[in-house]
């Protein structure tokens, strides 16, 4: 029983089925994500955001149609697949790791993150020659290196752009300098331009998808105009568990780890108090486990059967820092009060209407 493999740290679907780990099969959402074009999903921190990226890509890759029966086959996607399966070039952008400590240095980290996606490109597709990868790299900013590829690229085969950690850098911007990140993300700001010749591009038939993924929506609703082709599903009820797990799905999982239904009923009284409570449609009748925490505590739980000593995983500790870094920009006292009421009620009564203004940010 205690041989089962949780994917607890794992976000690459190949080796998630190559090597035996458990999964909780979210494939139908395929289907459904299938004829949208252009989606934004957002969801907290360790939510399996980045494997689910990693899903998308083994599923659409030209590159990974030979192992689609070997990776897909036993879920339903495999069983039930769409038209459209391995049939684009990826394209995949992850904004982590970004040296935002001064504004040279993210705007430059910026750019040599865009051009490190574009070599893997390189490295996966053959695309270029040398003169023409030269002439991409030799461009300073990061709209000029994803222009040139996009002007040198119009004849090949549809894109499919994939973002991880869209705004992992901009919010490091945000903690920092408010004012940075309002000119970053403004008409004439480099984060701007960039989003702008992706929005050109999927005009033009070049870029046919697009799926972006994050923690905030701050960015984006800062961008306005400049990427404002996008199908936000965060809070769809329709997509709601598509990240996350169901009662049910934490349930099944914990009955991998022992028969013993009194010691079920502990772990699950356990991830209840502590790992349950996401709701993110107003008409949703039911909350979410965070499934980072989940695979965590079963992967301490599946050998001795008892808890973690530390029922929150400690590798989420940055997260808190940088959580109560947010609560600090623009107006903290204001932010605690609302925090406060949330804490204190369960919930608070609000109507969020996204409306950004340069000079005062949102409001």
């Amino acid at each position: 029983m205690n041989q089962v493999l949780f994917p607890y740290g794992v976000s690459n679907f190949e080796q998630l089925v190559t090597q035996n780990f458990v999964f909780v099969d979210k494939t139908n959402f395929i289907t459904l994500l299938e004829k949208q074009k252009f989606v934004s999903f957002l969801r907290p921190r360790r939510f399996g955001k980045s494997l689910w990226l990693s899903i998308l890509e083994y599923y659409y890759d030209t590159n990974q149609a030979h192992k689609f029966d070997q990776l897909f086959g036993n879920y339903y996607i495999g069983k039930n697949p769409t038209p459209l399966h391995n049939s684009y070039r990826i394209l995949i952008f992850d904004f982590s790791g970004i040296d935002t400590s001064t504004k040279e240095k993210a705007k430059r980290g910026f750019a040599l993150s865009v051009q490190s996606s574009l070599d893997n490109f390189q490295v996966r597709y053959h695309i270029f020659d040398e003169k023409t990868q030269d002439y991409i790299r030799s461009a300073i900013d990061a709209e000029e290196k994803i222009k040139r590829f996009f002007d040198l690229y119009a004849q090949e085969k549809p894109l499919y752009l994939l973002f991880d950690e869209y705004d992992h850098f901009t919010n490091d911007i945000l903690y920092r300098s408010w004012n940075e990140f309002v000119e970053s993300v403004s008409k004439q700001g480099y984060i701007r331009k960039f989003y702008e010749v992706i929005k050109s591009a999927t005009r033009q038939g070049i870029v046919d998808r697009v799926f972006i993924t994050g923690v905030s929506s701050l960015t984006l609703d800062a961008l306005t105009s400049g990427f404002n082709i996008l199908t936000d599903l965060t809070h769809s009820l329709e997509f709601e568990t598509m990240l996350g797990f169901t009662e049910e799905e934490v349930q099944q999982l914990v009955e991998l780890t022992t028969k013993d239904k009194t010691l079920q009923n502990k772990a699950l009284q356990d991830m209840k108090q502590w790992y349950n409570g996401y709701r993110f449609c107003p008409h949703s009748h039911q909350t979410l486990y965070n499934s980072d925490m989940v695979l965590y505590y079963l992967d301490n739980f599946k050998y001795q059967q008892v808890p973690p000593q530390r029922l929150l995983d400690p590798n989420i500790a940055p997260d808190y820092g940088k959580l109560k870094q947010m609560f600090e920009v623009v107006n903290l006292q204001k932010n605690q009060e609302v925090l406060e009421k949330v804490l204190q009620n369960g919930y608070i009564d609000a109507e969020l209407i996204p409306i950004f203004n340069f000079e005062k940010g949102f409001t």
